[in-house]
């Protein structure tokens, strides 16, 4: 296990933010529901239409932000992936080499 958490250090930061990210992502895509159920229950108990619009212009940020975050989420989790593959792949190749020696 230290040896697989040994090729990951290099890229600790990037792991950090991308778990941060993942987090945000997932209390965005709760939000969304959640202030639509708002909408519903405004519009059932007959409330201001200014509240119903308030609310339909929150969702619509929640969603671009949820879009900006997938974005940069999914950018962190593949970048660091290829890179530690290819890190690896090198490992191994110089590896391979030295005990053709």
């Amino acid at each position: 296990m230290r040896r697989i958490l040994a090729f990951a250090v290099p890229y600790r930061a990037k792991l950090v933010i991308f778990i941060a990210l993942s987090v945000v992502g997932a209390f965005l895509a709760v939000a969304t529901p959640v202030l639509a159920g708002q909408v519903v229950n405004v519009i059932v108990a007959r409330g201001a239409v200014n509240t119903i619009v308030w609310l339909a212009v929150v969702i619509a940020l929640v969603a671009v932000a949820d879009a900006a975050v997938s974005l940069v989420t999914r950018w962190y989790s593949e970048v660091p992936g290829y890179k530690r593959t290819f890190g690896t792949r090198r490992i191994l190749s110089l590896l391979a080499d030295k005990s053709a020696l």
